[in-house]
């Protein structure tokens, strides 16, 4: 037992090269802390007073490695209860701002952890309650470096980026949410895939058998976005899939509309639908219909119209500048025995004064 005072001083050992200060535990296995340090009920109030404070320097060597603490772990538990943790801290006290681990500037890498495949690098748990602060905080001060805040490098062939498990009903915050409140010029997403011949999905969404009521996909676009658009394609492709641009697929009798445009009560000038063919020799169709033999009640293009309309071609407007072959209309029936009028014209009882044909 070595009890210092206040006449005493310290108690100093000094090594020097090849000796060092050494605890050895001999004959039997401890018992309990083979170091302890306490100030227990002596809680000091000294700017910079440290439990352990370790200097450590370092010269200029030949390549060598140094640590400022080393700990080598031998794990010798057969038990699967038996815990072994390389570094283990608890708190008790909260009035004040506490860190676990608090690394400073300067290093190269902050932490560097290599784990197996088997195992995990980082496992977080939080306790049940309400959130009042971040889990994992990311403050990013980056001007205009090259590198991300997150670099993510895998030659992996199976498993993935992010697995998320969602078993609370969320009601309040989004499971993801980005806002910025600057005039960002790069992409917010930006996915760019190399020159395989990938066949998974770049989205892959499937809607579990629930009465859900929200949507897959929403855009809200704002009064000043003028120039905005929701939705790109630039196609270099011979594409020759079937609905390669959106392809629908239903096997259940919808009732609601599967493509739904209300306007509000503003003067448009663009059109709803605006098709323009390139100088090509085309041979498919703009809108190509095959109405099957049950669908006897079904109208394939249906106009109701409010309008006192006075332009020319307000129901259909069709201008050519070319010296075209083929006819205009065609009309092919089978041979089956329709009963129903080709064109039906009902003209209403008003002063009417246009032609039906002209």
């Amino acid at each position: 037992l070595i009890t210092l005072d206040a006449t005493d001083g310290s108690l100093i050992v000094r090594p020097i090269a090849g000796t060092s200060f050494q605890v050895n535990q001999v004959t039997s296995a401890p018992t309990t802390d083979i170091v302890s340090i306490t100030n227990s009920g002596l809680g000091t109030t000294t700017n910079g007073v440290d439990g352990l404070s370790l200097t450590f320097v370092t010269g200029d060597g030949a390549s060598v490695t140094n640590n400022g603490l080393n700990i080598a772990l031998t794990s010798g538990a057969g038990a699967a209860g038996d815990i072994l943790n390389g570094i283990n801290l608890s708190l008790s006290g909260t009035s004040g701002t506490e860190t676990g681990i608090n690394i400073g500037s300067g290093f190269d890498t902050g932490i560097a952890i290599a784990s197996a495949i088997t195992n995990e690098a980082i496992d977080l748990t939080s306790a049940s309650g309400i959130r009042t602060t971040a889990l994992i905080d990311i403050n990013e001060g980056n001007t205009s470096g090259a590198f991300p805040t997150i670099q993510y490098d895998s030659a992996s062939t199976a498993g993935g980026l992010l697995q998320a498990t969602l078993t609370g009903a969320l009601a309040s915050n989004n499971f993801i949410d980005i806002d910025t409140s600057a005039a960002w010029t790069t992409n917010l997403i930006d996915i760019t895939s190399g020159a395989q011949a990938a066949t998974g999905n770049y989205f892959d969404i499937n809607i579990g058998n629930a009465a859900q009521t929200g949507d897959v996909f929403n855009t809200n676009i704002a009064a000043s976005a003028v120039a905005l658009q929701n939705f790109v394609i630039d196609n270099a492709a011979i594409s020759n899939s079937a609905g390669w641009p959106m392809d629908v697929n239903t096997t259940a009798a919808w009732t609601g509309n599967m493509v739904d445009i209300t306007t509000g009560a503003q003067a448009t000038t663009g059109n709803f639908f605006d098709i323009n063919l390139g100088n090509a020799a085309h041979t498919g169709d703009i809108f190509n219909t095959d109405i099957t033999a049950n669908a006897v009640a079904l109208q394939h293009t249906v106009v109701t119209n409010a309008a006192a309309s006075n332009t020319a071609g307000w129901l259909m407007d069709i201008d050519t500048t070319g010296a075209w072959t083929g006819n205009m209309v065609d009309i092919t029936t089978g041979a089956q025995a329709w009963t129903g009028n080709m064109f039906d014209v009902n003209v209403g009882a008003a002063a009417s004064t246009g032609d039906v044909f002209n």
